[in-house]
């Protein structure tokens, strides 16, 4: 619109040019008519005239050049007219876009409210589920306990049976003149090398003029029928307690007799079974334990025990390695301790599961024991590999006269329990913390059990009078 008023003004500034051109050529004539005779004036009129047609001239080229800026002006508008034309056009065309888009926004805003509202439909629903879950979850648990507690024996599920080898064991083993204060026993085993190693001692009676000797024997059932006994006669007074494989050799835990008195000190012995020999490892006689156990954990052997006193017991833990031989470790176990008037542990055996220990151990306090021959309560106590504590569990059965023994077979812990008149064969299940009963042995006194991969080999004493061996599977 700017430009056509443009193109006006310069219409209107020619025209007045025109015209007063015009006027000045009227006005020269009429000047020059009336002053014909006057020379003076007619060279005055000339001048002016001369001088107006220059100016006139001027003003043409001014108004030539105002037309080529109308032309311009003219190209420009029409240049802007199309322009003009072509952002209309994208202008309706975004309108209809955006009118789309908010239709799309309006039905995807409502398709959300749908879903808000749907999920929170599902919510509640979803809720109502867990919930029901919860419920189930929990009857599942119950369920889980008596699957676990059936699948403990999962070796021994077609027909466990116990089968007595004590005609197995040589007469040398036995004593001359069987009873309660006069007989062998077998109190513990290891397996190792494809054979059994088992280990006990001979007349035990610890005093000056009835002692004991060690007594330790080989079993290969795939090899041989009977057990082959070993030489120990160079060894001296004493018997052996346990025994645990390192994968080349078995350490032996002892204890020795003095020579005068009814004293004792803990030895520790490697047996080769390449050369049938012993070796005295270490006289632990600064220590008044009874060492019960001995376990191999891939680089040292730990050995569990109790000192004991006229009134109470107190366990005691070590660890021994050829490197840095026999290291005192009961400070770990905080000052458990058995009195008349508290129960606590006696340890029995202690089993590598191969990412921790457990001990089986009896509680049991000094007068009832005295009294009744009842240890007490079995309890499995668990140990970090740096011994530090983690937890116990204790059953409902009992133990008595504080003989008995477990051993790891790879998921579980089988042990031989001792009760009035015979013993009991249970399973322990640390991942459940649950023991179980699965055979009840009408004779006999159980030592530490042996696992070798498929059989548990049970040492012990019978019938009062003998050594022991059965074997489990």
């Amino acid at each position: 619109m700017s430009q056509k008023n443009s193109e006006k003004r310069l219409f209107a500034v020619t025209i007045s040019l025109i015209l007063m051109l015009s006027i000045a050529i009227y006005f020269a004539a009429s000047i020059h008519a009336s002053a014909v005779s006057d020379s003076g004036q007619i060279a005055t009129l000339s001048a002016l005239s001369s001088s107006q047609t220059s100016k006139i001239t001027s003003l043409e080229g001014q108004v030539s050049n105002l037309n080529s800026e109308i032309v311009k002006i003219n190209g420009a508008e029409s240049t802007f007219q199309k322009e003009a034309a072509s952002a209309q056009n994208n202008i309706s065309t975004y309108k209809n876009e955006v009118n789309t888009l908010d239709k799309e926004l309006n039905n995807i805003t409502s398709a959300y409210d749908n879903l808000n509202t749907a999920f929170g439909s599902l919510q509640a629903g979803v809720n109502a589920l867990l919930s029901k879950v919860a419920t189930k979850n929990g009857v599942i648990a119950d369920l889980d306990s008596k699957v676990n507690d059936l699948s403990l024996n999962i070796n021994f599920t077609e027909a466990p049976k116990l089968i007595v080898l004590n005609s197995e064991l040589p007469a040398v083993f036995n004593t001359s003149d069987p009873g309660f204060s006069n007989y062998s026993m077998l109190d513990g085993a290891a397996y190792g090398d494809s054979q059994f190693l088992l280990v006990g001692g001979k007349s035990f009676s610890p005093g000056p003029t009835n002692f004991t000797t060690y007594l330790a024997g080989l079993y290969n059932p795939a090899v041989s029928k009977t057990v082959i006994p070993l030489n120990t006669s160079g060894l001296g007074r004493g018997w052996f307690t346990s025994a645990a494989w390192n994968g080349t050799d078995f350490l032996i835990t002892g204890m020795e007799l003095s020579k005068s008195s009814t004293g004792f000190s803990p030895l520790l012995f490697l047996f080769s079974p390449k050369t049938n020999t012993f070796m005295l490892l270490d006289n632990l006689s600064n220590y008044n334990w009874i060492i019960s156990s001995a376990a191999w954990n891939g680089s040292a052997f730990v050995v569990v025990g109790n000192s004991e006193t006229s009134d109470y017991s107190v366990p005691e833990i070590g660890v021994y390695s050829a490197k840095t031989g026999f290291i005192n470790m009961s400070s770990v176990l905080s000052g458990y301790n058995m009195s008349k008037n508290q129960d606590g542990p006696i340890f029995n055996s202690i089993s590598w599961t191969g990412s921790n220990y457990i001990v089986m151990a009896d509680l049991a306090n000094f007068t009832v024991i005295s009294n009744t021959g009842e240890a007490g309560n079995l309890t499995f106590l668990t140990y970090s590999p740096s011994l530090s504590y983690e937890g116990n569990y204790t059953s409902n059965s009992v133990n008595w006269y504080t003989n008995a023994g477990a051993v790891w077979d790879g998921s579980q812990l089988v042990v031989a329990n001792s009760n009035q008149g015979g013993y009991y064969i249970g399973l322990f299940n640390p991942a459940i913390n649950s023991y179980i009963t699965v055979d009840n042995v009408s004779d006999g006194v159980p030592g530490i059990p042996a696992f070798n991969g498929s059989s548990v080999l049970i040492p012990g004493l019978y019938n009062v009078a003998s050594p022991m061996m059965s074997m489990f599977s």
